[in-house]
């Protein structure tokens, strides 16, 4: 139906303008012939006639259908255009839904495995639970790199601006990959010039997922020598209020071929299949760090020679405050000794993260509550609602449950009274998009923690609530 109408204006189109045509001619035809003062001259009129009937309708036709392409071809590229989109938000979800799904039980394993590992084991016992702790935290860097490539080549990449210390990551970054370098017998190292202000404004996360990225694959690379992590101020920032730093991560491991830097940073790619089999990794880390310093309006390289080390470093200039006090410290009345103890309440809905969360908390001296999801938490704290304190310190809340989702029960626990209603509230996620995360704090939880939990960032997290006794 489309095409007839396509086709029956086309046609009225060209028989139209043809009409006008013959129309024009014969009209110039007679003008200038009586304006010459000669006779009719019927074979002129004829010409005029039989000439634009057959020129007319050929030109016409072809600027038409020139137009319609034109046209059609917009309209196709443009469909196109949203089918890709369609298709590459598709992707993300089912990435995002994937991660989660994984990340999920994966928690669990991870959180069992910390458990025995806090248990008498013998040497060979023992042997074996840091052999399945090291596959799992491999499986979830693998999930993690995907997760995030995935985001990055989306667009969606987000950088947070909050106030933090660079010596403190380094120091971390190094304590983190002691043991492999004591493995295999490396040396670790790190300096920070002492130029550089001690309060910088950025995004922390990021950074050290650079480092680790980085630092992980010098290491990789590199037995018995040594890996060196260095940052230095370099005056390239003209700008008084921000501060141009180079990193530098110097390994002298088995080097770099000249014909592979220019792909080292795009995805999926290694120096050869032989290193794959031999090293193992996705090949995503250094292009995702490559985005990441995209992202933050940087520079990053790699120096290096077949046989004779690396060193990968990447300039970014950060703002920093003067001030020697951080917008992330916190003061001393805040923060609860080791032996005091919490009132918990766990919000989680399966059964095994259940049983490893509670168990590690109340190793940790803490009380736990347990709701197996939102209606349970909420008819909890309804009950409590009466009593002039509140029995819980403070809310772990997951966020895909059944029924009611983690930011929805956070809604409906907002909009109780004191003291309920003001209580700490801290997600636990499998789903660490900058979606879910920005849609966690929107709906009132104070902070965000992803899955699987890293204990050590939850006991840092928990340190910092002020008990209200």
């Amino acid at each position: 139906m489309k095409n007839w109408l396509i086709k029956s204006g086309l046609f009225k189109s060209v028989l139209l303008i043809t009409i006008l045509s013959i129309a024009a001619s014969v009209l110039i035809t007679v003008v200038a012939s009586t304006l010459a003062g000669r006779e009719f001259n019927y074979s002129s009129i004829l010409i005029s006639i039989l000439v634009p009937s057959i020129i007319s309708p050929i030109v016409t036709t072809y600027i038409i259908n020139m137009v319609l392409t034109n046209h059609q071809l917009r309209v196709e590229m443009q469909t196109l255009a949203e089918e890709l989109q369609r298709s590459n938000d598709a992707k993300s979800d089912f990435l995002a839904s994937m991660s989660h799904e994984i990340r999920t039980p994966l928690n669990g394993a991870l959180s069992m495995i910390t458990l025995l590992s806090r248990t008498d084991l013998t040497e060979k016992q023992r042997e074996y639970v840091d052999a399945i702790n090291f596959s799992s935290e491999t499986l979830l860097t693998l999930i993690s790199d995907v997760l995030d490539l995935s985001i990055i080549e989306s667009g969606k990449l987000q950088l947070e601006r909050t106030d933090f210390e660079l010596t403190p990551i380094l120091e971390n970054m190094v304590t983190l990959f002691q043991p492999k370098a004591i493995t295999q017998n490396d040396s670790l190292t790190y300096h920070v010039d002492k130029k550089i202000p001690r309060v910088l404004i950025g995004d922390p996360t990021r950074l050290r997922q650079l480092l680790f990225n980085l630092i992980g694959n010098a290491l990789k690379f590199t037995t018995n020598g040594e890996v060196r992590v260095k940052v230095t101020q370099i005056d390239e920032s003209k700008n008084k209020n921000r501060v141009s730093l180079l990193f530098e991560v110097v390994d002298s491991g088995i080097g770099i071929r000249e014909e592979i830097k220019p792909k080292l940073f795009k995805p999926f790619t290694q120096a050869d299949s032989s290193i794959n089999r031999r090293f193992g990794g996705s090949g995503l880390g250094l292009a995702i760090c490559h985005h990441i310093i995209e992202a933050m309006d940087g520079e990053i390289d790699v120096d290096s020679h077949d046989g004779e080390g690396s060193e990968f470093w990447f300039k970014i200039q950060l703002p920093y405050t003067s001030s020697e006090s951080s917008a992330d410290t916190i003061s001393s009345d805040n923060i609860i000794k080791k032996d005091i103890s919490l009132n918990i309440l766990l919000v989680e809905d399966d059964p095994i993260n259940q049983r490893a969360e509670s168990a590690l908390l109340e190793q940790d001296g803490h009380h736990v509550v347990l709701a197996k999801d939102g209606y349970v938490a909420l008819e909890i704290l309804e009950k409590c609602q009466e009593d002039t304190l509140s029995p819980f310190d403070i809310i772990l809340m997951d966020i895909r449950m059944p029924g009611i989702n983690g930011m929805d029960t956070t809604l409906k626990i907002r909009e109780m009274a004191e003291p309920i209603g003001t209580l700490p509230i801290i997600a636990l996620t499998a789903d660490i998009t900058q979606q879910n995360i920005s849609q966690c704090i929107a709906s009132g939880m104070d902070s965000v923690i992803s899955k699987p939990i890293r204990y050590d960032e939850l006991r840092e997290q928990l340190s910092l609530i002020k008990v209200k006794k």
